[in-house]
């Protein structure tokens, strides 16, 4: 997948190296984001195409369904390590729920974090273990620093998917869920659910008006501008500053998302159709090794999903990515059932629009807007999904 100005180059090296140990040869071909799920259900309606893919990590349920993936048998799981060697969430990703095979193996892990000035929230009384760790904690936070000279909070309301991906926390910290174990029944629309996207949603109400309406990329300037005091956001702009503004980032403190961030990221997987799948699975084996995650991921702007990159120096020795690495590992994954892209498609959406109408001259209340779009998405979500 495309991330970066040479995400070929990037990555040849390392390409370089597996061919010169094994005597392989891979041909890399880079799709984007925006074009590679159509390209990639081509591959899986065909049977013809890449013996291994990069694909993200929520689409494996989709694509398992199609009988596309060959699964990794428990053997060829312990000869990678085991789900004891990665980050739990990622590898979760990888497992369908409804016949408990490995259809997937994490490569590249993305989170979710807030970013803080560290000296506005001393000047607040405010303590950074604690001033985000929880909704009503996060809430008294933004509220407090409401009395500055700069926005207290930022945040993406404009793209879908990661609205979603980010409202998740305060789903799951609700104690709320979004499908069914057995992914016949959405519950997102459950009072549990409920309760947490309408505190996600509430933080609104402290979104000045210039920062209605905004896409991360402008979250995030806003931010390392010095225009807020804090911003809900994701690794890659910690990881991409650092080199650029040192002076600045050392002043950034980071937190995991109320404890239980949403873990997203890419993996990797073995189409049914290949016709030398142990070349494929060497491959594989070398893209998720320890030595190989500490060369390539955190130049991709990731995270390795190896445990053991995570304890490594670059992580122990900075501050901030020791906590990154920390809400990596508490942070949960959405669930990998046969359906899910298509509920994450609508959720998603709807998500968003409900953004739109309050940023509105005259907006709704949250519960009347969660009754134009959750429930009735959720009714017919479930008779698709249903028996």
């Amino acid at each position: 997948m495309a991330r970066g100005d040479d995400p070929a180059g990037t990555l040849r090296p390392v390409l370089d190296r597996f061919e010169a140990e094994t005597r392989h040869q891979v041909r890399l071909t880079v799709l984007s984001w925006d074009q590679a799920w159509a390209e990639l259900v081509k591959v899986a309606l065909y049977g013809h195409g890449p013996d291994v893919s990069e694909i993200g990590s929520t689409w494996i349920g989709n694509l398992s369904a199609m009988s596309a993936l060959r699964p990794f048998s428990t053997s060829e799981l312990y000869q990678m390590g085991g789900a004891q060697s990665f980050v739990s969430a990622n590898w979760l990703s990888g497992v369908v729920q409804d016949d408990a095979k490995t259809y997937a193996l994490p490569w590249l892990a993305d989170t979710r974090v807030i970013y803080y000035h560290r000296r506005l929230l001393e000047q607040a009384g405010l303590d950074a273990d604690t001033a985000f760790d929880t909704p009503a904690h996060l809430l008294q936070t933004v509220q407090r620093l409401q009395s500055g000279d700069i926005s207290p909070w930022a945040m993406c309301t404009t793209t879908p998917l990661r609205v979603l991906h980010e409202a998740a926390s305060w789903v799951w910290s609700a104690g709320g869920d979004f499908a069914s174990t057995d992914g016949r029944q959405v519950l997102f629309d459950q009072p549990a659910a409920r309760a947490g996207l309408k505190a996600y949603f509430e933080l609104g109400q402290y979104l000045t008006p210039e920062l209605h309406g905004l896409d991360g990329t402008r979250a995030d300037e806003s931010f390392w501008l010095g225009r807020v005091a804090a911003v809900l956001s994701m690794p890659l702009v910690y990881l991409a500053e650092r080199g650029k503004r040192p002076a600045e980032v050392q002043e950034w403190g980071v937190a995991p998302v109320l404890g239980v961030p949403f873990v997203g990221g890419s993996n990797l997987v073995l189409w049914q159709h290949s016709r030398q799948p142990q070349a494929a699975l060497q491959l594989i084996r070398w893209l998720t090794l320890p030595q190989t995650q500490n060369a390539y991921n955190l130049s991709s702007g990731l995270l390795p999903v190896r445990l053991e990159s995570l304890t490594s120096p670059e992580f122990v020795d900075d501050p901030n990515l020791a906590r990154v690495a920390q809400g990596l590992q508490r942070g949960r994954s959405f669930p990998s059932i046969r359906l899910w892209g298509l509920i994450e498609d609508k959720l998603a959406l709807a998500l968003s629009q409900i953004w739109e109408e309050l940023f509105s001259p005259a907006p709704p209340e949250i519960d009347v807007l969660f009754d134009k779009y959750l429930t009735p998405l959720a009714r017919n979500l479930n008779k698709t999904l249903g028996p």
